[in-house]
């Protein structure tokens, strides 16, 4: 019984680090977002998608598209008031688990009432940050940035919608910026 309810608790730890997802938001307190009505989309070939998952770029672009049209963004091939572009990592991460059960002898005690027995698990992930970057044309300064670290899903469906709900969750930061409230 013992047994089943550790390997039971590990298996909910690891299920719930799969889908553990960190979104942090940073902006330069001194911008006027509200200035800004158009957006224009610059590829980083060295730290997006591009080469390595072409398929993986596209579907990040789009949801960038569709999250900036959201906020009331008009996407333009020139002149954007802001450039927005994104970087994105993975690693192969490595948990190890380790559990004990069993009976000891207590103090004093003659008689074992059976071995300690010892599991464990090593729990291999791919680790995933994703980044987007706002600066501003005029200035060619950084004005926002939204990051997103996370334990990728295993399959390519399952990704995208992981990359959405970042997406999601740093462009409700966006749009309040651009509504002119800061917090």
């Amino acid at each position: 019984m013992r047994k089943a309810l550790t390997l039971t608790a590990m298996l909910l730890m690891m299920v719930s680090m799969a889908g553990a997802a960190t979104v942090t938001v940073d902006f330069d307190e001194d911008t006027d977002f509200t200035r800004y009505k158009s957006f224009q989309f610059l590829d980083t070939e060295d730290s997006s998608f591009s080469q390595s998952d072409p398929l993986m770029h596209r579907q990040i672009v789009a949801l960038l598209e569709e999250r900036l049209a959201a906020s009331g963004m008009e996407k333009v091939d020139a002149n954007p008031d802001l450039y927005v572009t994104y970087h994105g990592r993975s690693r192969e991460g490595n948990k190890f688990t380790s559990a004990a059960y069993g009976y000891n002898t207590w103090e004093g005690a003659v008689v074992s009432w059976g071995g300690e027995s010892h599991e464990r698990s090593q729990f291999v992930y791919e680790e995933g940050t994703l980044v987007v970057d706002a600066w501003d044309a005029q200035g060619k300064n950084l004005v926002f940035r939204g990051t997103s670290t996370q334990i990728f899903k295993d399959t390519a469906e399952k990704r995208v919608k992981q990359m959405e709900k970042a997406l999601i969750n740093m462009s409700k930061k966006f749009k309040k910026l651009r509504a002119g409230k800061k917090h």
